[in-house]
């Protein structure tokens, strides 16, 4: 699965985004604003508001916006989502319904500006005063001060507002969150926020105090300047005056790892943040849980299982409904690339049904966007047994021609070249360097020694010419950067192991069993993607001896850390990575010495199927699938979706 962050066309807004930790907007309304366990935004098309991600815990319907309602601003709290009309009145969604007295029925009148949190919100009317409404238990409503200001920001149990420099704070007082500190001569605060339990606020020369709770450092404010600054959870983004963000405090899945750009606005939830590039683009990074970073088709907390489609077979009724992870408004589907099998049909509503009438094998993509919320998209393809034989350079495909392509010393390095969805013939000869694609470019890139390494790695669906030098660890992208990333004995395994719809640069060290993955990085440029889950850098997966086998078995969307023992025929799998909502590790035993892995999606389902090719008998065993037998000897299995 492609998880796209990037949505394209976009209001801009000039002033800074509401969040978990929600300042005062100044010149404009926020388009976008991540909560705790959602992230909602503003439709540019209609002005109605959008959420994604989980609509169950703590808050049902919190990412349920009203229907057909035009919003100027929306702001995701912890478990309550508000937004101002456009006539200046409020609604209000979500919020924990079992606390015994609570509304969350916002009060009358028109306000500029509203910021929800846990179970309670406050907002400024229009004549510059604050109302606040939902749970008291800390005096977050009853506490609200008296007088006028001109900036208000929520809490986790707490509440400050702002004017004139003077910042006066309200409700839980646990860690000293309160306690506003002295600012120092001859300078005063010009903007503030709140976390869970700590506040911030810029000061007049530009740098940042921060208070409170300091249980990861969120209090240690990076050295420079900023123009604008949002707390969350446990962590502090803020916009600098060159347009980069800095982030601090909290880093456990990824929410400090900004992704490449200049930014007008900066959101952060919980474990996750959001931002608004220069380019009217939001992107968000941190922690996917419920898909609050971008959606996750077929999560199980949607559509009861989370279990993959089953492969459509001619003649035999076929019905799949293709689900996500909780988006309002929601999804229309519809096929942007290949075509679906005949006699299957694609409703807007994600249905897969009919009795197919062909046989073959189809490739096909399907993508579910709403006008603002990152679009999903999902490929379903049929994988069947391929065979290069390197001493003649000859391609045998079950079902299909046998191609003669290369010549004796080549290297069969298949894939999809020039995008349309079919996998290519091609080889690389190690002696030249020179890449030669069946019905594609004769292309020069690599020398004797390196080690071909194509992939996606511009998330563009085509596949990417680009080596690994072992002696030096670096690795080359046609068209992209030069990126160093590994050493001498180590074995690429590029994958998108961080769900952002690319391949990422990783490394398996043979000798070691250690994973080296560098999640974040596009080597050809690409900065619309990010950091969303949490993926450890380096991962001890394996010893000495193992044989990487990279992939999606666990059907997220995700590329999954393994290992195929030869010695014993065993996989071990690495599951829930790199979020915990999916799949433990599994340990499977298929194989048997003499065996290469070959690990593919042959049943046309979304996630990898575990198989090996068995050279002394030329068996192609997939498990829970079919036993097919194609090539053999000195025959290289290159697995492959080649034939429409």
């Amino acid at each position: 699965m492609t998880g796209l962050l990037a949505v394209a066309g976009l209001a801009l807004s000039a002033g800074p985004a509401a969040g978990f930790g929600t300042p005062t907007p100044q010149a404009g309304p926020p388009t976008i604003s991540a909560g705790g366990y959602m992230t909602c935004g503003i439709r540019p098309s209609d002005s109605n508001a959008v959420c994604w991600g989980n609509n169950v815990s703590e808050g049902p319907n919190q990412s349920n916006p009203p229907a057909g309602v035009a919003f100027t601003e929306v702001s995701a709290g912890y478990n309550l989502g508000c937004g101002i009309k456009t006539d200046q009145t409020l609604a209000c969604w979500g919020g924990n319904a079992s606390l015994v007295g609570v509304s969350y029925t916002p009060p009358a009148g028109t306000f500029t500006h509203v910021a929800a949190g846990v179970n309670v919100a406050c907002g400024l009317r229009t004549d510059a005063t604050i109302a606040c409404w939902g749970n008291d238990a800390f005096m977050q409503v009853s506490g609200a001060p008296a007088g006028t200001f001109t900036q208000l920001a929520m809490g986790s149990r707490y509440a400050c507002a702002f004017d004139a420099g003077t910042i006066t704070c309200w409700g839980d007082n646990t860690y000293g969150q309160k306690n506003t500190p002295v600012p120092p001569v001859g300078l005063t605060y010009t903007q503030i926020t709140t976390g869970n339990f700590d506040t911030c606020a810029i000061l007049s020369d530009g740098t940042v105090d921060c208070w409170g709770r300091n249980a990861f450092g969120q209090n240690t404010v990076p050295a420079g300047t900023f123009t604008k600054i949002n707390a969350g959870f446990a962590n502090v983004c803020g916009l600098r005056p060159d347009q980069t963000i800095t982030c601090w405090g909290r880093n456990l899945e990824g929410e400090n790892l900004v992704p490449p750009g200049t930014y007008t606005d900066v959101t952060v939830g919980t474990f996750h943040v959001c931002a608004m590039r220069t380019d009217n683009v939001p992107v968000c990074w941190g922690n996917n849980a419920g898909g609050r970073v971008r959606p996750v088709i077929n999560m199980p907390t949607t559509n009861g299982t989370g279990n993959p489609p089953p492969p459509i077979v001619v003649g035999t009724p076929y019905s799949y409904q293709i689900a996500t992870s909780f988006v309002a408004p929601a999804y229309a589907w519809s096929v942007v690339k290949g075509s679906l099998p005949p006699g299957i049909t694609l409703t807007p509503g994600g249905l897969l049904s009919g009795t197919a009438t062909g046989s073959g094998r189809y490739n096909f993509t399907v993508r579910a966007s709403n006008g603002y919320a990152p679009t999903i998209t999902r490929t379903f393809t049929t994988n069947g047994p391929v065979v290069f034989q390197q001493s003649t350079g000859t391609w045998s495909v079950q079902g299909g021609a046998t191609v003669s392509w290369g010549t004796s010393g080549d290297i069969g390095v298949p894939g999809d070249y020039n995008g349309d969805s079919l996998t290519d013939f091609a080889v690389f000869r190690p002696s030249t360097g020179t890449w030669y694609v069946n019905s594609g470019p004769t292309v020069q890139w690599g020398t004797n020694g390196d080690i071909p390494v194509p992939a996606d790695y511009n998330g563009d669906g085509v596949t990417d010419i680009a080596v690994f030098r072992p002696s030096t660890g670096i690795w080359y992208v046609l068209g992209g950067t030069t990126v160093e990333f590994g050493t001498s004995g180590d074995t690429p395994v590029p994958g998108d192991y961080d769900g952002d719809g690319d391949s990422d640069v990783a490394v398996f060290r043979p000798s070691t069993g250690v994973w080296y993955v560098l999640t974040g990085v596009a080597p050809t440029g690409n900065t619309a993607y990010s950091t969303p889950l949490a993926l450890p850098g380096v991962l001890a997966w394996g010893t000495a001896g193992d044989i990487a086998v990279p992939g999606d078995y666990d059907h997220n969307g995700l590329t999954d850390v393994a290992v195929y023992r030869p010695s014993t025929g065993v996989w071990y799998i690495r599951g829930a990575i790199p979020d915990f909502n999916f799949g433990p590790n599994q340990t499977i035993n298929w194989g048997a010495p003499g065996d290469i892995p070959v690990p593919s999606n042959y049943d046309g389902d979304l996630d990898t199927d575990v198989a090996v090719f068995r050279p002394s008998t030329g068996e192609w065993l997939v498990r829970n699938g079919l036993t097919t037998v194609w090539g053999g000897g000195s025959d290289t299995p290159v697995p492959g979706y080649y034939f429409p």
